[in-house]
């Protein structure tokens, strides 16, 4: 995975943010948007992945 290069227009530093995979993993998990049994399930597992909260919870 590549990281993304945030540039502070303010400061005009330059820092790197990386997430592990891990990382990514748990919020995709996290995120998830149940759609059979409540929890996880050997159907559907987490259920539908909403990238749009996803994202929100990397910023």
């Amino acid at each position: 995975m590549m990281s993304y290069l945030n540039v502070d227009s303010d400061v005009y530093e330059e820092t790197y943010n990386n997430l592990a995979p891990e990382d990514i993993e748990f919020i995709l998990q996290e995120t998830a948007v149940d759609t059979d049994i409540l929890g996880v399930d050997s159907l559907t597992g987490y259920g539908i992945i909403d990238a749009g909260s996803a994202m929100a919870r990397i910023d």
